[in-house]
């Protein structure tokens, strides 16, 4: 992959991390901010806000010249590689709910003291799968939306 397309993922990935965190997280409150961050999509500003976005990524990546061959084969291994990365994604949810069973198969016959050792040891499991997965699936969204981007930009260049 030429360096100018890596520079650019890299560079939109960046941009659009801090973008999500500016437009659409609610920081009214703290605890809005935490359980609630993704409260303005139906926001009328987000949509314009969306939209210079998108085009600042575009004119970002015309400015790059790049050629239809490199394009093309982006597209093809972001395409790829959320493909591997969503069934990644998939496994830690199937992950949490195997720990959950086994503590309820487990802890049935175990004093209460060392039932509660393993269901906190347990929750640490199931928080950390969570955990990766919203972060491999944020990584399948940015590779979609760099996709679409690199679509638009080949429609255009034809």
């Amino acid at each position: 992959m030429e360096e100018d397309i890596k520079d650019y993922i890299a560079w939109y990935k960046k941009e659009r991390n801090s973008f999500c965190r500016e437009v659409y997280i609610d920081k009214s409150t703290w605890l809005k901010k935490k359980l609630l961050p993704y409260s303005n999509w139906d926001d009328e500003s987000v949509l314009i806000k969306e939209s210079n976005f998108a085009l600042e990524a575009l004119t970002k990546l015309q400015n790059k010249k790049l050629n239809k061959n490199a394009i093309s084969l982006a597209q093809l291994t972001l395409s790829n590689r959320v493909e591997y990365i969503s069934d990644h994604s998939d496994f830690y949810v199937t992950y949490a709910g195997l720990m959950i069973f086994t503590l309820a198969v487990i802890g049935m016959a175990l004093p209460l003291t060392l039932r509660i050792m393993i269901a906190l040891l347990i929750l640490a499991g199931v928080l950390c799968s969570l955990k990766q997965r919203i972060r491999l699936r944020q990584e399948v969204a940015i590779s979609k939306e760099l996709i679409n981007i690199f679509k638009q930009y080949e429609s255009k260049h034809a």
